[in-house]
């Protein structure tokens, strides 16, 4: 676990505000190591009251969730590298949950592969537009997603606009695919609702 000291800035446009640029402060340009934490395998669940950069390789089923007790604030997970997992077998899995967003930050891979289960409670799940200005960081290749995602506004990962010097330009994954992890979906990591293969019939009318 590393503490991140201080960020650089960036504006970009966000998925639920398209009408003004705003500023991500996304961009980690100090850090201080702080240890290796052994996760209880009675509780896997990490906890954290702020923004929060996830990357690495995940090796047990885990919960990983980034909310804060006020009303005023609604901290984002930041996917900053790739998320893989050691095994495919089911015996490893991520759920990540933000009250915030879900969010690619400017400076990510140009190529990029996320497992797991991600959540945006409040917000959403993708990455903002930066213009031109930011190259080569704005463009980046694609981005492989293995699991399931789940977002509270709509969800986007490349931008087409047109603006200033960039002219007619994109933004963002060129490509994006999807793949649906059924292994992980019936046995999900803690607190994480699971599919089961059983049929039931239910009854619904509108009274």
């Amino acid at each position: 676990m590393y503490e991140v000291l201080n960020t650089s800035s960036a504006q970009s446009i966000h998925v639920d505000n398209l009408s003004s640029w705003q500023t991500d402060y996304d961009t980690i340009t100090s850090e201080v190591w702080r240890g290796t934490y052994t996760i209880p395998s009675g509780c896997r669940l990490i906890f954290v009251e702020g923004k929060v950069w996830l990357e690495g390789v995940v090796a047990s089923k885990l919960a990983f969730v980034a909310a804060h007790i006020s009303t005023s604030y609604a901290p984002d997970i930041l996917l900053n590298n790739n998320i893989t997992y050691t095994t495919a077998d089911g015996s490893v899995g991520l759920t990540a949950i933000a009250e915030g967003n879900v969010r690619f930050p400017l400076r990510v891979p140009s190529t990029m592969t996320v497992r797991g289960i991600f959540i945006a409670q409040t917000g959403y799940y993708g990455r903002n537009l930066y213009t031109c200005t930011y190259a080569p960081w704005d463009k980046r290749t694609s981005l492989s997603v293995i699991g399931t995602v789940v977002s509270n506004e709509r969800v986007g990962t490349r931008w087409t606009y047109s603006t200033g010097s960039c002219g007619s330009n994109w933004s963002g994954f060129n490509t994006r695919t999807d793949s649906y992890d059924k292994v992980l979906a019936q046995t999900p990591p803690p607190f994480t609702p699971s599919y089961s293969l059983d049929s039931e019939f239910v009854l619904w009318e509108e009274e």
